[in-house]
């Protein structure tokens, strides 16, 4: 249960939001290795129950066993703190609201200290040193420094209402208003991605992902979560990608955060060890009905964001060392396209009989002939098709994938020669395209080079 330093970290989360915290801050050494300390401001554990807190399947969380049956909280099994002291020295300190005096309790590899009173604000403190200590093969891995901040990460955006304070070797990572959403994804994501963001909204999901200029390299920067826990769901998440379907380049993902709310009677949280993983009764309805919401939210990109960029900048939080140093917030490549506007872009000429050379007034741009073709056939075909009209060379309706290849097939290859009036009419197309910036396949159409890019590969300011 406890495989690294970002496992204590997970589960004295789990236990500060479920004590009602609304205030938590995590501090972490040497990627936890040289210490974690999470307070919380929740209610507390009453003295003469410290001990029990400790101990092995003790748990305030479950009264009956139908409690088991409809799980409101993120831990209900009470092994997460015997699991963490019988690896590490844990000290707890606690005082519920209604005390006079706090209380602690040290244990180490297991083995209980003395319960003491002492005096503190009201809430939780639980630190842990001296991680691993009885299993030295485990204090041979690498720093959690990156791992932490992604857990961090995932609680903070799946409940924003509560203020976060994220601390690593004394300096602050990101530290969150409470707010509400808005505040959370600044502080996770950035101010600038935070404004380019597309809220969603159903029944079924709450939350905001990225508009298909805005990606990453990898998954770790969508959080999905069930009824506020992070989960891992290999067909939740194939349907969000589904819902991207053509917008997005091979080996790029969006990022974002998408909490689902479905009847706890119908979660099963105890099918993995670190529950990580859950079971739910008609998943597959639950995945179409997340990919619905989420075609929604993209159809509505070229809407005004829903983040004025005054409103998101005057935020607290968003450091930039978040990105920088835990690769939460990877910055975009320089010169790809975000949603560029192609209505005013002047062919000037071709290269290699392959690419459309363009200068628009914010950069120079390549245009992959082929590719943009694609583009502009394939949005052609499914609008056919969205109207009821037989598009050509079928005799049913097709999917994505027959009318991707029919619209290959179909458009300009490399290496035709274009004149200026053929050049300029396919940006014209290309234009009004719905998603521009990528072919049916996923594969860039543009290449945008802007001024100050250009400039520094000459050496010049």
């Amino acid at each position: 249960m406890i495989e690294r330093p970002a496992s204590v970290v997970k589960e004295l989360i789990e236990n500060a939001l479920d004590a009602g915290a609304r205030r938590i801050v995590v501090e972490t050494r040497a990627g936890g290795l040289g210490g974690i300390r999470v307070s919380d401001d929740g209610c507390g554990i009453p003295a003469d129950q410290l001990p029990l807190a400790v101990a092995r399947h003790a748990t305030s969380k479950v009264h009956v066993a139908d409690d088991l049956h409809a799980i409101a909280t993120l831990g209900f099994r009470g092994e997460a703190l015997a699991s963490i002291a019988a690896v590490s020295e844990l000290t707890i300190r606690s005082r519920p609201a209604e005390a006079p005096t706090g209380a602690q309790l040290t244990v180490r590899g297991g083995q209980l200290g003395a319960a003491e009173s002492i005096g503190g604000p009201a809430g939780t403190t639980v630190e842990v040193r001296d991680l691993f200590f009885n299993m030295p093969a485990r204090r041979t891995g690498p720093a959690d420094s990156r791992k932490i901040a992604e857990v961090v990460a995932a609680y903070t955006l799946l409940h924003p209402e509560v203020r976060w304070r994220l601390v690593s070797n004394g300096a602050v990572v990101f530290d969150t208003p409470g707010t509400g959403l808005t505040g959370a994804l600044a502080a996770v994501f950035g101010h600038e991605t935070t404004r380019r963001l597309l809220p969603v909204v159903s029944t079924v999901v709450e939350g905001a992902i990225s508009p298909p200029g805005l990606t990453r390299s990898d998954r770790r920067h969508l959080v999905i979560g069930v009824n506020g826990r992070p989960v891992r769901n290999p067909l939740l998440q194939r349907a969000v990608e589904a819902a991207y379907r053509s917008l997005l380049p091979r080996g790029r993902a969006p990022l974002g955060v998408l909490d689902l709310t479905i009847d706890r009677a119908k979660v099963d949280a105890n099918v993995h060890p670190a529950k990580l993983e859950v079971g739910i009764a008609d998943e597959r309805a639950l995945a179409d009905g997340l990919q619905q919401a989420v075609e929604t939210a993209l159809s509505r990109r070229l809407a005004t964001p829903a983040w004025p960029r005054r409103a998101v900048l005057g935020l607290a939080g968003g450091q930039a060392s978040f990105g920088r140093d835990f690769g939460v917030a990877e910055e975009p490549v320089p010169y790809a396209p975000d949603e560029p506007d192609l209505s005013q872009l002047r062919a000037i000429g071709q290269f290699d009989d392959a690419f459309i050379i363009a200068i628009g007034p914010d950069g120079l741009y390549l245009v992959d002939q082929h590719r943009a073709h694609e583009r502009i056939l394939y949005d052609e075909l499914v609008r056919r098709e969205a109207e009821g009209a037989q598009p050509p060379l079928f005799e049913g309706p097709g999917s994505d994938e027959t009318l991707a290849r029919a619209a290959c097939t179909s458009a300009i290859k490399a290496g035709r020669p274009l004149d200026p009036g053929e050049q300029q009419e396919l940006l014209r197309r290309l234009a009004l395209a719905d998603v521009p910036t990528t072919c049916p396949h996923g594969a860039p159409t543009i290449l945008r080079f802007d001024r100050r890019f250009v400039k520094r590969q000459f050496g010049r300011r």
